[in-house]
């Protein structure tokens, strides 16, 4: 796995040492933000409750972009709007059960909430074998599926990752800006991840 020092190394090297460094990490961080907004970075994440009955109002790691699916014990809940679950019941946010929804709307950044509120706690957060989606998993555990920024890369994202920043930093108004340059590096990097892309099979 790359680090952003060893992609920022390569972009120098890309760039004939033209760049500047300060503007180039910042690029840097800006292409992971928007990989990620593209869904190139996925996981899983079980959301601790410490023992507790789930609360209604989940937050999310703060490294989190995209919220693509939320589970709840072994079943997936489906999104609802806010406005639906206040038309059917307008006391909504008070009722109790085994959730079959989430909702985003209404709710503070980095957060959602669950439909109707949990009551039952999850069985352990312990993991004694070291498999959390696996013999470990707690049943009524809040786990969701979503995009993320990453500090560490595949070493295939490189190259392209390289490509894009020296795009950006040849874009910009600076004594090397060069537009057919920049222009080449992008469509470079745009090629060699489409080559790449997971694709659903």
């Amino acid at each position: 796995m790359s680090a952003k020092a060893t992609i920022l190394s390569l972009v120098t090297t890309l760039a004939v040492s033209q760049n500047d460094v300060a503007m180039s990490s910042r690029f840097y961080d800006e292409v992971i933000l928007d990989l990620a907004k593209l869904n190139w970075f996925m996981r899983m994440t079980i959301l601790d409750s410490s023992g507790a009955v789930p609360a209604a109002v989940q937050s999310f790691p703060a490294n989190v972009v995209n919220l693509l699916g939320v589970f709840y014990g072994a079943h997936q809940l489906e999104p609802a709007k806010l406005r639906e679950l206040e038309y059917v019941n307008p006391q909504w946010r008070d009722e109790l059960g085994e959730p079959t929804n989430y909702v985003e709307d209404g709710e503070t950044v980095h957060t959602f909430r669950l439909y109707p509120a949990p009551i039952a706690p999850p069985t352990t957060f312990a993991f004694p074998f070291g498999e959390p989606f696996g013999r470990g998993y707690p049943d009524e555990a809040v786990v969701i599926l979503h995009s993320e920024t990453r500090v560490t890369l595949p070493d295939y994202l490189d190259l392209p990752v390289a490509l894009l920043i020296v795009e950006r930093e040849f874009q910009r108004e600076s004594d090397h800006q060069h537009p057919v340059f920049a222009k080449s590096a992008g469509e470079l990097a745009r090629m060699m991840l489409m080559l790449v892309q997971p694709r659903a099979m």
